[in-house]
């Protein structure tokens, strides 16, 4: 997976290489893929009488996810975001998958430059389901990534994700938290092209 990111990641650039940056307002849709490269479940189990807690390490797997977001003119974006991630509890065949609604915020620096590094924050609610048990709460994630313009609408998006849930209970008997993080490779596709710039004066 994470070599197959690389190289979308890498045609894309190839791609947008000769393509002028423009500075773009307006509504978009976006979808990423992803790889995680950690991922955990704390759980503590109350048996009766005492209290254990446990932390179940997640092996590498996938997420996707799918949006549409607003761009303002002054580098803030807005978006609804569904997505889902996917892994194994480490050494067993517990499957662990987490789907979530979140409302992010983002602001993009060097807007109108080819590169366009952003940071973002996300609220929202999660389910994550664990073979037979789930839960459902609020939810969190941090943002990070740079978008690189490659025409006047299409714009490749290379980002990272701290993605958590607390106080889930599962079968009565277990209390947990679960933070996920991957690296996502995706396109955000702009709705309506930049505005064309004004024509030059007319000569004196």
């Amino acid at each position: 997976m994470r070599k197959l990111l690389s190289t979308l990641a890498l045609a894309a650039l190839m791609a947008g290489a000769a393509t002028s940056a423009q500075a773009i307002e307006g509504w978009y849709g976006r979808a990423d893929i992803g790889s995680s490269v950690e991922g955990e479940v704390d759980v503590s189990f109350y048996d009766g009488e005492e209290t254990f807690s446990d932390t179940a390490d997640l092996d590498d797997g996938w997420m996707a996810d799918v949006g549409v977001g607003y761009a303002y003119g002054n580098g803030f974006r807005a978006e609804l975001e569904l997505a889902e991630r996917n892994n194994e509890v480490n050494s067993s065949s517990i499957n662990v998958d987490a789907r979530s609604l979140m409302v992010n915020g983002l602001y993009d620096f060097n807007r109108g430059g080819r590169f366009q590094p952003y940071v973002g924050v996300g609220v929202g609610y999660a389910k994550v389901d664990a073979d037979t048990v789930d839960d459902s709460n609020w939810a969190w994630q941090a943002l990070a990534g740079i978008g690189m313009e490659i025409n006047d609408r299409l714009t490749l998006d290379v980002g990272y994700r701290y993605f958590n849930v607390d106080e889930l209970e599962f079968a009565s008997v277990a209390d947990a938290s679960y933070t996920h993080q991957a690296v996502t490779v995706g396109l955000r596709f702009q709705f309506a092209a930049a505005a064309a710039p004004p024509p030059p004066p007319p000569p004196p």
